[in-house]
């Protein structure tokens, strides 16, 4: 439901639906690298979600560096079980085309 006629965007319906396009897209890059085991990370889908939204008009993602820790405490790593590098990969390609808007990834 919204509030204050805006999608709700942390745990809201359009986070669903990003977290299905993100396993599609999991699912997608394991069946032609051949691998059995990856999974999206929660982040992905709530950052996808709230770019889509068009509520804003910059995003400026920080703690999604491919092979880093979290930005906060990098002792926390990304998961064996995640492929960041796709979603790695997704964001630089925002940052890259504007095709959702201004989008500023930070870090590597």
């Amino acid at each position: 439901q919204p509030i204050n006629n805006k999608p709700v965007l942390v745990y809201g319906p359009s986070v669903r639906q990003w977290r299905e396009v993100a396993t599609r897209i999991y699912g997608l890059y394991k069946q032609e690298k051949g691998l059995t085991k990856g999974k999206p990370t929660g982040g992905w889908a709530r950052m996808m979600a709230v770019i889509d939204s068009g509520l804003c008009t910059r995003v400026d993602i920080y703690g999604f560096s491919a092979g880093g820790g979290k930005y906060f405490d990098r002792r926390f790593t990304v998961k064996k079980d995640h492929i960041i590098g796709i979603e790695h990969y997704s964001h630089r390609l925002l940052m890259a085309t504007g095709v959702k808007g201004k989008v500023c990834v930070y870090g590597t």
